[in-house]
């Protein structure tokens, strides 16, 4: 049984926790009535605790960067882990919320911050932009996962996740430039006239084709090994990212090869060197590679853009405004109206990344009629509802030619004619 006790101004408690240790703890109790309060409210919570009613506590003496590189050493993925580290160290590390002592940490606290991450800072500098909703929910999420690891055992959080609490920002769905069959085509068959432009887009050709026919992510496809293609069952099997070992989802999948990707794969797996797609010496890719400006370089070649630019250089050298922009056909012998001379015309493609090629696998087939569940386990979601919601990128005149479709058959015998017409009340 506990007693309490007074020194100078300030009263004590002193009483047995649930592991059987002796504990005592100074209070802010300013008679005696109130310190055996306190003792009365501590032995009932030992007792819920050894009944198994009440989860121990948990004492928190370090700061909230701690339990975030801690979360980041010991149970973030290894896939995203440099990932993360960046994003938290660049936004929290050196930071008040950071510095902050765990216990004090508060909803109200992180939701400030994400508050001052989503305005501009122009004390950081002029590029400190605010970040967009998008950034803040990411941060939001490694911060709710690292709070809900430290909540299990071995536990370093004993409250509820002050993260769920805070406000999750609404992201407007951006209208995705996906590539059609057509245009994957002309995109892979592309031929550089310049020698070094040739081998350089020689090297990725292959990359992109297995990003476009079977929706693989980027670390994906360079974590290839050659071992991983089965030229005899035609099928290649996915289990790295990079040069790690294991995917994103962490599984490991075997996917059946198309005929039109066949060829791709035969020439690389002709290569030296045990991956499939490695750079110019022959080493695996890195995270740091970049096929994003490679593409778009290629589709500006092959006539995939999504307006010109235009201008004089003679405008040019004189400092005036001289860019104008064409949405329609390319020009052809436009001349400056001042000082009539041709202008100078540049093809501008879309902006379109390399993990859209994902999203236009998707797309391509859901187009052609594959059933949604089939191209789930294509792309490899985890839910058919992430391939029909994010990745279903269908336009209004797909969904047209499907109603058609559907209604074409099945009401050819009862079209509306004017003999059909019903009179209405006279």
């Amino acid at each position: 049984m506990g007693h309490v006790l007074q020194r100078g101004r300030r009263w004590y408690v002193t009483w047995t926790d649930a592991a059987g240790v002796p504990r005592r703890k100074a209070t802010r109790a300013t008679s005696r009535r109130e310190a055996l309060a306190l003792l009365a409210e501590l032995e009932a919570q030992t007792s819920r605790v050894r009944l198994g009613l009440e989860a121990p506590p948990v004492i928190v003496r370090d700061s909230f960067w701690s339990l975030l590189d801690w979360w980041l050493e010991e149970r973030c993925p290894p896939a995203s882990r440099a990932m993360e580290r960046m994003r938290l160290e660049k936004h929290l590390k050196h930071t008040e919320l950071g510095r902050t002592p765990l216990a004090l940490v508060t909803a109200d606290f992180i939701e400030r911050r994400l508050e001052q991450l989503e305005k501009d800072r122009p004390d950081e500098g002029p590029t400190a932009k605010g970040l967009a909703p998008g950034s803040i929910n990411r941060l939001r999420t490694s911060l709710h996962a690292a709070f809900a690891a430290a909540s299990r055992p071995p536990r370093r959080w004993g409250a509820a996740n002050p993260v769920a609490l805070t406000r999750r920002r609404r992201v407007e769905r951006k209208v995705l430039r996906v590539l059609s069959p057509e245009e994957i085509q002309r995109v892979l068959a592309y031929e550089a006239t310049d020698k070094r432009a040739a081998l350089h887009w020689d090297s990725w050709r292959g990359v992109m084709a297995v990003a476009a026919y079977l929706g693989l992510r980027k670390g994906e496809i360079l974590g290839l090994r050659k071992g991983d293609w089965d030229a005899r069952r035609r099928t290649l099997r996915v289990a790295s990212s990079y040069q790690r070992a294991g995917t994103k989802t962490g599984r490991i999948d075997e996917l059946p090869v198309p005929d039109v990707l066949v060829p791709y794969l035969e020439r690389a797996a002709r290569r030296r060197g045990p991956w499939l797609f490695p750079d110019s010496r022959g080493k695996p890719r890195t995270r740091e590679s970049d096929p994003h400006l490679v593409l778009r370089t290629v589709c500006a070649a092959v006539g995939i853009v999504d307006h010109w630019e235009l201008w004089c250089r003679r405008c040019k050298a004189q400092g005036r405004p001289l860019v104008r922009q064409v949405q329609q056909t390319e020009p052809r012998d436009v001349r400056c109206s001042r000082h009539h001379t041709k202008l100078w015309v540049r093809a501008v493609p879309p902006r379109i990344r390399f993990h859209d090629l994902r999203h236009s696998c998707a797309t391509n087939l859901l187009k052609a009629g594959v059933p949604l569940a089939h191209v789930a386990r294509v792309v490899r979601h985890a839910s058919i509802r992430t391939t029909n919601d994010i990745y279903g990128h269908l336009s209004n005149e797909d969904l047209r030619l499907a109603l058609d479709r559907a209604y074409s058959d099945s009401t050819a015998s009862h079209r509306f004619t004017p003999s059909h017409t019903v009179s209405g009340p006279k």
